[in-house]
């Protein structure tokens, strides 16, 4: 590299791309470099961390930006004005799911955005939507996709219905964050068939319910085992455990008299 003409952009990128550990600060000290977009160009897709050698200017160019977040999302920090530009976003999050954080409010609540990067970020955190909790359209968004956004949920929409039921038709276990609802009957009716398995969330009080509990078994008659002890016992319940007539008859058919 010292023998090269440091003012010919074409050969110190080219000789950049056949050096595992290109030196970007000496390289941009070079102005014919500093300037070239093409230079800016070729570093980046060469190596993404070149951006951070860059002039601001760059940081803000959308060619330049977008050859260096797809490769690694957390660039997006560098480039503040494109923070709300939706094409460089969904870009980043693409490339890596935690780099949402770093987006402008109004695209955390885009559906495709959000899809995007939860599916790149399996621990998706949730919190980043920040007051967006309290808004149920951008809270049902985020639960069809991920149950677990119903931690984060604003008190009123853990316990709303229809937020409640795109989270448990995803995952039962959602209604653990409900506390209010799980004693409630007309809700729980309407849960337990949706997911059987909600039953193990449901209060005391509903477990020992005949019409909740039947409701749970009928959608999933493994959900008997989450009746009250009483009711785990009861005729009509037995009958209707499809599940539990699977078992040897030894197990069941004493039960039912």
């Amino acid at each position: 590299m010292n023998h090269l003409n440091i003012q010919d952009p074409t050969l110190i990128l080219t000789a950049a791309r056949r050096y595992l550990f290109a030196d970007w600060p000496w390289l941009f000290s070079c102005a014919a470099l500093r300037d070239s977009r093409s230079a800016a160009l070729g570093a980046v897709r060469a190596d993404p961390t070149a951006m951070r050698c860059l002039v601001p200017d760059w940081w803000n160019d959308r060619r330049v930006v977008l050859a260096a977040v797809q490769q690694q999302g957390m660039l997006l920090e560098l480039a503040q004005q494109l923070q709300a530009d939706r094409e460089v976003v969904l870009a980043t999050v693409r490339s890596d799911g935690k780099a949402v954080q770093l987006a402008d409010q109004q695209l955390r609540m885009d559906p495709v955005v959000l899809s995007s990067a939860a599916r790149r970020w399996w621990a998706f955190d949730w919190s980043v939507l920040g007051p967006l909790t309290c808004d149920k359209s951008v809270m049902l968004a985020a639960v069809e996709l991920d149950w677990r956004a119903l931690e984060f949920a604003s008190d009123d929409l853990k316990e709303d219905l229809e937020v409640l039921c795109a989270a448990v038709r995803k995952s039962p276990l959602a209604l653990r964050w409900a506390s209010d609802a799980r004693d409630v009957k007309d809700v729980m009716l309407q849960i337990v068939q949706l997911r059987g398995a909600a039953l193990q969330f449901a209060s005391e009080r509903l477990k020992d319910d005949m019409d909740v509990v039947l409701a749970a078994v009928q959608q999933d008659s493994r959900s008997l085992q989450f009746a009250s002890e009483q009711l785990r016992s009861h005729p009509d319940l037995l009958a209707a455990s499809r599940w539990l007539r699977s078992l040897p008859s030894r197990w069941w058919k004493r039960d039912m008299h």
